[in-house]
């Protein structure tokens, strides 16, 4: 099976803040691939706006947004953070790890060696270019 299936020994879950912006990863939980948010703030120009509306645009992210809300419709860590203290007054806008080439762990019967898992790591680093594009456009300095 491609990858050594390293999605058993990652993660589930995970939050920080990247340069002031909230983000997490949550993992799928029917399909266990990843999925990568940002939170934005009432003063972001995107608060608010659903991810297919056209004033968004230029995001470059893995498979393009594909979430725009209140929040993931998962439940976010029942722990305190400081990304879930901070979460009433956030917008969030994220993107999934289930497109064409990506390994989906819970779709085993479809495996392809020309397949990628998306690891935790991977993820991590689209997020945080995902809370780069969104501080650009903000006007904020990255």
């Amino acid at each position: 099976m491609p990858n050594n299936q390293e999605w058993i020994n990652e993660p589930d879950h995970a939050e920080f803040i990247h340069k002031g912006m909230l983000c997490l990863i949550k993992r799928h939980p029917i399909l266990f691939h990843l999925c990568g948010y940002v939170g934005v703030p009432k003063t972001h120009p995107f608060f608010g706006l659903d991810y297919e509306q056209t004033g968004i645009s230029g995001i470059e992210i893995h498979g393009g947004l594909t979430f725009s809300g209140p929040r993931p419709y998962f439940d976010i860590s029942k722990q305190e953070s400081d990304v879930s203290k901070q979460e009433s007054d956030v917008w969030w806008f994220g993107f999934d790890c289930a497109h064409l080439h990506d390994l989906v762990p819970g779709m085993d019967l479809m495996l392809h060696s020309e397949q990628i898992y998306r690891n935790m790591a991977y993820v991590k680093t689209e997020v945080i270019n995902l809370a780069y594009q969104l501080l650009k456009i903000s006007g904020a300095k990255t």
